[in-house]
Protein backbone atom coordinates (compact mmCIF):
# COMPACT_ATOMS: atom_id res chain seq x y z
CA UNK A 1 0.00 0.00 0.00
CA UNK A 2 1.70 3.46 -0.83
CA UNK A 3 2.08 5.52 2.27
CA UNK A 4 0.57 8.43 2.06
CA UNK A 5 2.65 11.99 2.92
CA UNK A 6 2.40 15.30 3.22
CA UNK A 7 3.56 18.28 0.83
CA UNK A 8 3.62 22.16 2.26
CA UNK A 9 2.16 24.70 0.49
CA UNK A 10 3.05 28.35 2.83
CA UNK A 11 0.06 27.72 5.27
CA UNK A 12 -1.75 24.60 3.61
CA UNK A 13 -0.87 21.48 3.37
CA UNK A 14 -1.28 18.80 0.64
CA UNK A 15 -2.04 14.76 0.80
CA UNK A 16 0.22 13.06 -1.91
CA UNK A 17 -0.49 9.66 -2.10
CA UNK A 18 -2.74 7.11 -3.10
CA UNK A 19 -6.22 9.49 -3.39
CA UNK A 20 -8.41 6.21 -2.70
CA UNK A 21 -6.56 4.87 0.56
CA UNK A 22 -8.07 5.47 4.17
CA UNK A 23 -6.30 6.35 6.83
CA UNK A 24 -7.26 4.95 9.96
CA UNK A 25 -8.33 8.12 12.45
CA UNK A 26 -9.80 6.75 15.10
CA UNK A 27 -11.55 8.74 17.49
CA UNK A 28 -11.09 12.55 17.37
CA UNK A 29 -9.12 14.10 20.32
CA UNK A 30 -9.95 17.62 21.29
CA UNK A 31 -7.36 19.95 23.31
CA UNK A 32 -8.62 23.56 24.25
CA UNK A 33 -7.14 26.08 25.16
CA UNK A 34 -8.34 26.62 28.46
CA UNK A 35 -8.11 23.20 31.08
CA UNK A 36 -10.73 21.60 28.80
CA UNK A 37 -10.13 17.93 26.85
CA UNK A 38 -12.49 15.75 25.24
CA UNK A 39 -13.38 13.65 22.28
CA UNK A 40 -15.77 14.54 19.49
CA UNK A 41 -19.14 12.46 20.75
CA UNK A 42 -20.64 9.71 17.89
CA UNK A 43 -24.23 11.23 19.57
CA UNK A 44 -25.06 14.99 17.68
CA UNK A 45 -27.05 17.78 19.92
CA UNK A 46 -30.53 18.69 18.99
CA UNK A 47 -29.00 21.19 16.08
CA UNK A 48 -27.17 18.53 14.85
CA UNK A 49 -24.16 19.55 15.63
CA UNK A 50 -20.75 17.86 17.10
CA UNK A 51 -19.95 18.42 20.47
CA UNK A 52 -16.80 17.52 23.13
CA UNK A 53 -17.15 15.23 26.37
CA UNK A 54 -14.47 13.20 28.21
CA UNK A 55 -16.71 9.88 27.39
CA UNK A 56 -14.27 7.47 25.55
CA UNK A 57 -16.83 4.94 25.11
CA UNK A 58 -19.13 6.98 22.88
CA UNK A 59 -16.67 8.84 21.09
CA UNK A 60 -17.02 9.27 17.08
CA UNK A 61 -15.20 7.07 14.87
CA UNK A 62 -13.94 8.23 11.63
CA UNK A 63 -11.60 7.58 8.99
CA UNK A 64 -8.98 10.01 6.57
CA UNK A 65 -8.91 10.14 2.92
CA UNK A 66 -8.22 12.36 0.61
CA UNK A 67 -8.83 15.57 2.32
CA UNK A 68 -12.19 14.13 4.03
CA UNK A 69 -13.09 12.71 7.50
CA UNK A 70 -15.35 9.75 6.91
CA UNK A 71 -17.71 9.00 9.49
CA UNK A 72 -17.68 4.91 10.07
CA UNK A 73 -21.01 3.58 9.21
CA UNK A 74 -22.40 3.28 12.58
CA UNK A 75 -22.43 6.68 13.14
CA UNK A 76 -23.38 7.92 9.43
CA UNK A 77 -27.36 8.12 9.54
CA UNK A 78 -27.39 9.05 6.00
CA UNK A 79 -24.80 11.32 6.15
CA UNK A 80 -21.18 10.27 4.97
CA UNK A 81 -19.09 13.03 6.06
CA UNK A 82 -17.88 15.64 9.12
CA UNK A 83 -17.96 18.78 7.46
CA UNK A 84 -19.00 22.23 8.09
CA UNK A 85 -22.05 24.13 7.46
CA UNK A 86 -21.79 28.07 7.71
CA UNK A 87 -23.10 29.87 10.26
CA UNK A 88 -26.64 31.30 10.99
CA UNK A 89 -25.07 34.89 12.32
CA UNK A 90 -22.94 36.73 9.62
CA UNK A 91 -20.79 39.06 9.69
CA UNK A 92 -22.06 41.93 7.28
CA UNK A 93 -19.02 43.12 6.50
CA UNK A 94 -17.11 39.63 4.83
CA UNK A 95 -20.33 37.93 3.71
CA UNK A 96 -22.26 35.10 3.47
CA UNK A 97 -20.11 31.82 3.40
CA UNK A 98 -16.81 33.92 3.76
CA UNK A 99 -14.41 33.46 6.42
CA UNK A 100 -11.85 36.41 7.04
CA UNK A 101 -8.92 37.04 9.74
CA UNK A 102 -10.57 40.06 10.72
CA UNK A 103 -14.16 38.29 11.26
CA UNK A 104 -16.21 36.88 13.59
CA UNK A 105 -17.92 34.18 10.51
CA UNK A 106 -17.68 30.59 11.18
CA UNK A 107 -19.42 27.16 10.40
CA UNK A 108 -20.71 24.69 12.49
CA UNK A 109 -19.15 21.17 12.54
CA UNK A 110 -21.95 18.61 11.63
CA UNK A 111 -22.47 15.32 9.35
CA UNK A 112 -22.61 16.12 5.71
CA UNK A 113 -23.45 14.90 2.58
CA UNK A 114 -20.24 14.47 0.16
CA UNK A 115 -20.88 16.89 -2.69
CA UNK A 116 -18.21 18.97 -1.52
CA UNK A 117 -15.18 19.07 -3.80
CA UNK A 118 -11.77 20.08 -2.20
CA UNK A 119 -10.23 23.72 -3.37
CA UNK A 120 -14.53 24.62 -3.97
CA UNK A 121 -16.46 27.03 -2.06
CA UNK A 122 -19.73 26.00 0.06
CA UNK A 123 -21.84 24.31 -1.95
CA UNK A 124 -25.60 23.03 -1.22
CA UNK A 125 -25.61 20.23 0.07
CA UNK A 126 -27.38 18.14 3.07
CA UNK A 127 -26.49 18.47 6.79
CA UNK A 128 -27.08 17.24 10.09
CA UNK A 129 -27.69 20.91 11.32
CA UNK A 130 -29.67 21.67 8.13
CA UNK A 131 -32.08 18.98 8.56
CA UNK A 132 -32.37 19.23 12.14
CA UNK A 133 -33.48 23.62 11.98
CA UNK A 134 -34.38 23.10 7.97
CA UNK A 135 -32.45 25.33 6.65
CA UNK A 136 -30.49 25.18 3.87
CA UNK A 137 -26.76 26.98 5.01
CA UNK A 138 -23.87 25.86 2.26
CA UNK A 139 -21.55 23.59 3.22
CA UNK A 140 -17.80 22.70 3.01
CA UNK A 141 -16.81 18.77 4.05
CA UNK A 142 -13.35 18.15 2.02
CA UNK A 143 -11.15 20.72 3.99
CA UNK A 144 -8.64 18.72 6.35
CA UNK A 145 -5.24 17.87 6.47
CA UNK A 146 -3.25 15.50 8.52
CA UNK A 147 -0.79 17.77 10.69
CA UNK A 148 2.15 16.68 12.78
CA UNK A 149 1.40 13.95 15.62
CA UNK A 150 -2.28 13.21 13.99
CA UNK A 151 -3.35 16.87 14.22
CA UNK A 152 -6.28 17.37 11.84
CA UNK A 153 -6.01 21.13 10.22
CA UNK A 154 -8.54 22.71 8.37
CA UNK A 155 -9.07 25.16 5.71
CA UNK A 156 -11.95 27.26 4.02
CA UNK A 157 -12.68 28.40 0.13
CA UNK A 158 -14.74 31.47 0.21
CA UNK A 159 -16.73 32.75 -2.73
CA UNK A 160 -13.76 33.89 -4.60
CA UNK A 161 -11.83 30.77 -4.78
CA UNK A 162 -9.81 32.15 -1.65
CA UNK A 163 -8.58 29.13 0.12
CA UNK A 164 -7.30 29.88 3.89
CA UNK A 165 -6.39 28.44 7.17
CA UNK A 166 -9.18 28.03 9.76
CA UNK A 167 -9.19 27.22 13.59
CA UNK A 168 -10.95 25.20 15.23
CA UNK A 169 -13.16 26.21 18.59
CA UNK A 170 -15.92 25.57 20.97
CA UNK A 171 -18.96 27.53 21.85
CA UNK A 172 -20.75 28.08 25.46
CA UNK A 173 -21.81 23.99 25.12
CA UNK A 174 -18.26 22.38 23.66
CA UNK A 175 -20.00 22.10 20.30
CA UNK A 176 -17.03 22.71 18.12
CA UNK A 177 -16.93 25.14 14.78
CA UNK A 178 -14.57 26.52 12.84
CA UNK A 179 -13.02 30.08 12.37
CA UNK A 180 -10.45 32.32 10.47
CA UNK A 181 -10.49 34.30 13.75
CA UNK A 182 -11.27 31.95 16.77
CA UNK A 183 -10.38 35.15 19.29
CA UNK A 184 -13.06 37.50 17.25
CA UNK A 185 -15.59 34.46 17.54
CA UNK A 186 -14.99 33.96 21.28
CA UNK A 187 -15.46 37.86 21.67
CA UNK A 188 -18.80 37.65 19.52
CA UNK A 189 -20.54 34.41 21.19
CA UNK A 190 -18.70 33.35 24.26
CA UNK A 191 -15.88 35.52 25.68
CA UNK A 192 -13.00 33.06 27.48
CA UNK A 193 -15.86 30.51 27.80
CA UNK A 194 -15.49 29.81 24.06
CA UNK A 195 -11.84 28.81 23.74
CA UNK A 196 -9.95 27.83 20.62
CA UNK A 197 -9.31 24.29 20.24
CA UNK A 198 -6.79 21.36 18.61
CA UNK A 199 -7.91 17.96 17.36
CA UNK A 200 -6.25 14.50 16.77
CA UNK A 201 -6.75 11.78 15.59
CA UNK A 202 -6.38 8.66 17.90
CA UNK A 203 -6.00 5.66 16.14
CA UNK A 204 -4.95 3.73 19.30
CA UNK A 205 -7.34 5.29 22.02
CA UNK A 206 -9.75 2.33 23.32
CA UNK A 207 -12.51 2.61 25.71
Amino acid sequence: MEKTHLRRHGAAEEIIGDPMERTPCGRIFVQSSGSYSGYVQGTRDDSGRYFVSPDLDSALKVKFQDQTIILDHEFQNGFPRLGATFGLVVDSAVGQDNMAGNSFNYAYISATGELHKAGDPATTDSSSFNTAFGTNQHVESAIFTLGDNGEILASWTNTNGQTLPVQFAMSLNRQLVISANSGAYSARFGGESAPSARLFCRANDHP
